[in-house]
């Protein structure tokens, strides 16, 4: 935005500086990790600090700053600190009534709308009754006009002016919110910016998902466990880049049995883990403008045994159309204790032939016909149960039956 050059004030009105020279100060409220720091610079009041940070004066009774909500509700809230005229509120619940438009202070679409207030026009603290001994003014400082704004450019540095009003009632006149809104002259002599730190990006939900047979059945030798997080930008228009996994069967992370990376998924399916209820710890790194700390996850434990990994084989090979078929179940891999029960579909209708406790071999009369068929299997170990189907292509006509019979007489 381009800074209105119509009119502008150079002087503060003597009375007015008189009455706030001896203002008490109040109490900050805000917190030091409030996200935006550095300072701006008033042409009537001199300098604003935005973070206790910038003259590293935090303290029980002088801890303040600004915090702009970048991810959610877009809101700013805290106090800003002049030395002229004291605290300047940006919390939306100490913002009713201002002059025009929307009162909440606002960040949307890289610009900031609303306003803030000085809060030395109250009576006491923020809000309330309006003091007397302020000469008319009311203490609001718009961040965007019809022709002037604050806008936060990609370094996270703010940029513009907002507007402390004008005449005898408008004791603050611009805010410049970073020096090269006046050029390279007057950064290389005052380099001032307000800026937001580093913000960071950062997932919540970690979450571990149950064990699910669609994938049991098929990992039999690692349980593989389902770890889901959502991704927290920065800023509203942060988007997950890349991610970093690890795993560890101890809490300090001393050793690893997982280090995965990848992209811009948001759910990783462990690969090295151990069957036996062994309890493992995770935390997880996400990057998107910028780099997040490691966030920990809840602590998992994996099942005792794996799920049956069922096969099975018929005899003959060659299938004879109208013969018995004798399928064998028993080469289960992987399978852990327990009791454990087979069911056969010999054509895949949906119906189970025959089951059994101790059914891994099975034999059948179905008269299979030369045609293509579907077997099958079963097999399930308490509630845990997997499946495996298999085409049956080699069903044929049996070798022609010859009967001697005698000549025919004449």
């Amino acid at each position: 935005m381009v800074k209105n050059n119509k009119k502008s004030l150079v002087l503060i009105i003597l009375s007015v500086v008189f009455v706030f020279a001896f203002l008490p100060f109040k109490e900050a409220k805000a917190a030091i990790t409030d996200n935006m720091s550095g300072w701006a610079w008033s042409e009537n009041i001199g300098w604003i600090s935005f973070n206790c940070t910038n003259q590293a004066s935090c303290s029980a009774t002088n801890n303040y700053g600004v915090n702009a909500d970048l991810v959610a509700t877009g809101l700013l809230s805290g106090y800003a600190w002049s030395e002229n005229i004291g605290w300047i509120t940006f919390n939306s619940s100490e913002l009713g009534g201002c002059p025009s438009g929307t009162c909440e202070a606002k960040f949307a679409s890289n610009e900031f709308s609303g306003w803030a207030r000085a809060c030395s026009v109250f009576q006491s603290g923020c809000s309330g009754a309006t003091s007397t001994n302020t000469g008319g003014w009311d203490g609001w400082i718009h961040l965007k006009g019809s022709n002037y704004g604050v806008v936060l450019d990609a370094s996270y540095e703010l940029k513009g002016y907002a507007s402390g009003g004008w005449g005898d009632s408008g004791v603050i006149g611009w805010i410049s919110f970073n020096c090269s809104n006046g050029g390279s002259a007057v950064c290389a002599v005052s380099p001032y910016k307000v800026i937001i730190n580093n913000p960071k990006p950062s997932a919540q939900f970690l979450t571990v998902d149950g064990d699910n047979p669609l994938d049991y059945c098929l990992h039999s030798d690692h349980p593989p466990v389902r770890l889901r997080w959502t991704f927290v930008g920065g800023d509203a228009t942060d988007v997950q880049t890349q991610y970093e996994i690890q795993i560890s069967k101890f809490s300090n992370f001393s050793s690893l049995v997982e280090d995965a990376t990848g992209t811009d998924s948001a759910m990783v399916t462990a690969k090295n883990l151990d069957y036996g209820g062994v309890t493992y710890f995770w935390r997880l790194k996400v990057w998107g403008k910028s780099e997040s700390d490691w966030i920990t996850g809840p602590p998992f434990t994996t099942i005792q045994f794996a799920y049956p990994d069922p096969d099975f084989t018929w005899s003959p090979n060659k299938i004879i159309v109208g013969k018995t078929v004798t399928f064998d179940g028993s080469a289960l891999t992987y399978f852990y204790g327990g009791p454990h029960h087979w069911k056969w579909d010999f054509n895949n209708d949906g119906t189970f032939d025959y089951e059994g406790d101790n059914a891994s071999t099975a034999t059948t009369s179905y008269s299979y016909s030369k045609s293509i068929y579907r077997v099958k299997l079963e097999v399930g170990v308490g509630a845990r149960t997997c499946s495996i189907t298999k085409p049956i292509t080699s069903v044929m006509f049996g070798a022609p039956i010859w009967t001697e019979t005698p000549a025919p007489t004449k």
